[in-house]
């Protein structure tokens, strides 16, 4: 759409649609040589991939530790667990400086443990307190997905 802006000037303003998404995309002015604006490119995000990663770590193993995996560093997040006794069922995973990571509690066949819970923030802080109405499996794994940011195709 180009409507004329009433007034003495010939300015106009262009609309479009996206087609999908929230309408918020980088945008930038193109100059001529005499430094007027002569052309404007919109990133609508369609040829872009959303590349994701996903880490795993067996509960036995790192109860009681910081979580270390190549990809937590590249995304700016420090994972730890705390103690977890024998029998629990309940676990804390303490996230910071990343908001994006999904937990998810899996047993060793691969099934997703269902597991209640709540999640809280602090500043750059996310505390998962997943509780399960049976004691983890011994075979239990956490596993993190989270976002590698995209990759323009």
């Amino acid at each position: 759409m180009n409507v004329p802006i009433p007034g003495p000037s010939s300015a106009n303003l262009i609309a479009c649609s996206s087609g999908y998404g929230d309408g918020a995309y980088p945008s930038w002015w193109g100059y001529d040589e005499a430094g007027g604006i002569c052309t404007l490119a919109t990133d609508f995000f369609l040829l872009v991939e959303h590349l994701s990663g996903e880490a795993r770590f067996p509960l036995c193993e790192w109860a009681d530790c910081t979580l270390i995996h190549p990809d937590l560093p590249r995304i700016g997040a420090r994972v730890s667990l705390p103690p977890i006794p024998p029998g629990a069922c309940d676990l804390q995973v303490v996230i910071d400086g990343n908001e994006t990571c999904e937990v998810a509690v899996i047993d060793g066949a691969g099934s997703e443990i269902v597991a209640g819970g709540r999640l809280t923030h602090c500043g750059e802080r996310s505390e998962h307190f997943l509780h399960t109405t049976e004691p983890l499996p011994e075979d239990a794994v956490l596993v993190l997905t989270y976002s590698l940011g995209v990759r323009g195709l």
